[in-house]
């Protein structure tokens, strides 16, 4: 299955290696998001905007590689949105980041309890990506994999229906503040929702190779 991908170049050997340090870059923004929530520490925060940056600019690179002629025509839409929706977790982890400086005064008690399992969970979920595409370049089997996502995704849902309960028992200081954290509740949740998009295209790819 592995030598359907290729088109006989070099070229995609690189672009295996880009979407590994896409993935990578993505748990390391996961886990930042996470640890500085958790230890209130801003400059954790703000690193996840750099390791977005950085991932854009992996994103980019496989892109052009892709389109110079890596691996056959029919996978290459499918590498390429499989890169993109991984790129759209990334916006999703960002928007998290951003909006949680004016969110956080709300983000106590049993929110935060919440708050942090969530972004545990999309850390574990970007992990178990990673393992996914590992194994789709290993002739290994996806199932299990996508069924933890699946498992995964289902208990940030459980979660999600907690912390809309909790949201409307707050009481903001203004519109505008009630507004920042019901959007920063919907970023930290809805990144799940990509990751489990993302894993559905491994699985097509790995349907479209049989």
């Amino acid at each position: 299955m592995f030598k359907k991908l290729f088109s006989g170049t070099s070229a995609e050997e690189v672009v295996i290696g880009e979407i590994a340090a896409h993935i990578r870059t993505l748990i390391a923004a996961s886990e930042a998001l996470h640890e500085g929530i958790e230890k209130n520490n801003p400059e954790k925060i703000a690193s996840v905007s750099d390791l977005e940056r950085d991932g854009d600019s992996i994103r980019r690179s496989i892109i052009s590689h892709v389109f110079e002629g890596a691996f056959l025509p029919f996978i290459r839409p499918f590498i390429c949105r499989f890169v993109e929706m991984a790129d759209q977790v990334f916006d999703g982890i960002e928007d998290a980041a951003m909006l949680y400086g004016h969110a956080q005064p709300y983000v106590t008690g049993e929110i935060r309890t919440n708050v942090l399992k969530v972004a545990a969970l999309n850390t574990q979920m970007c992990e178990m990506l990673q393992i996914a595409f590992g194994t789709l370049f290993s002739n290994g089997d996806l199932r299990d994999k996508s069924l933890a996502i699946r498992i995964y995704e289902k208990r940030i849902d459980e979660i999600k229906f907690d912390l809309l309960e909790q949201e409307r028992m707050i009481q903001p200081a203004s519109f505008w503040d009630g507004r920042t954290f019901a959007r920063f509740i919907d970023a930290i949740t809805q990144v799940s929702d990509v990751i489990e998009d993302a894993s559905d295209y491994l699985q097509i790819i790995n349907v479209s190779l049989r």
